[in-house]
């Protein structure tokens, strides 16, 4: 059976009121907890308007626009099996680092990169993080030096 994120019964980690009071079959099955196995909720849950970093990025809003993993390259350890996430209204790039067992941990979030219209993430083959920034109409890679 395939995951099932919860969209669009959910939001985050709650149920989407616009769709709970329609009773869809889906979103019933979910909230009821006969399809409750197929859930999977997310690691981090904003909501609308809270920034992760106050004063740190720009803007406002929520707007998710780009996931990509780290798994190496060229970037210190510490960010081997990181989470790399933007979000397009708060014009910012953050770093979510693993913990010991790997996994995300939001509890160790970090501002990456500010001040970018981020519509996507990707990490290259060498493991650099590419970024296309809308706002500027560029591709940026972001390298980090050898040794530092």
């Amino acid at each position: 059976m395939a995951e099932n994120f919860g969209w669009p019964c959910y939001e985050g980690n709650s149920r989407q009121p616009s769709y709970d009071g329609l009773n869809i079959d889906l979103c019933e099955g979910l909230y009821n907890g006969s399809i409750q196995s197929a859930l999977t909720l997310p690691y981090l849950a904003i909501s609308h308007g809270t920034s992760l970093t106050p004063n740190e990025c720009p803007g406002g809003g929520a707007s998710t626009s780009g996931l990509a993993f780290y798994e190496s390259g060229h970037y210190p350890s510490a960010y081997e099996n990181a989470l790399f996430f933007a979000d397009y209204s708060w014009k910012c790039v953050w770093v979510m680092f693993a913990d010991a067992s790997g996994d995300p941990n939001t509890s160790d979030i970090d501002v990456f990169l500010s001040s970018v219209g981020v519509v996507d993430l990707a990490t290259g083959p060498g493991g650099d993080l590419f970024v296309a920034d809308f706002d500027a109409g560029e591709i940026i890679r972001v390298t980090h030096p050898s040794g530092n």
